[in-house]
């Protein structure tokens, strides 16, 4: 493991022309400009959007980290309608940079948990 060298916020968002990992039916945009509108409607609709590092792994060309998130959704969220419920939830991030560029990104997220949170029951309920 080593400390991350320094990666400028918006040098970082502005590095891939694309971004190649997605997993099947995941809603996450393939491209830099569409992962920058993702972040924007985040932005405008969970308005007290707060999220902090928990870990971050450096290893060679590969990154990975944990980002808790807490909000209260104003809007739908991940095609959950809005209830005024704060949630909080963590994100798994991977990153595999090749040439000093974000080359791939994984995304997991406990989409049940926040369902939970949000409307107070589990799907299976």
């Amino acid at each position: 493991m080593s400390r991350v060298p320094h990666l400028p916020e918006r040098a970082a968002l502005q590095r891939p022309s694309r971004l190649r990992a997605r997993p099947r039916g995941a809603q996450r945009p393939d491209t830099i400009a569409g992962f920058q509108d993702l972040l924007r409607r985040d932005a405008t609709e969970i308005p007290d959007l707060h999220y902090a590092i928990d870990r971050l792994l450096v290893q060679g060309e590969e990154v990975a980290c944990r980002i808790r998130f807490d909000c209260t959704p104003a809007a739908g969220f991940r095609g959950l309608p809005p209830t005024g419920r704060p949630i909080s939830f963590v994100e798994h991030g991977f990153y595999r940079y090749q040439d000093g560029r974000i080359a791939e990104i994984w995304s997991l997220i406990d989409m049940e948990a926040i369902r939970e949170q949000l409307t107070g029951s589990s799907p299976d309920a």
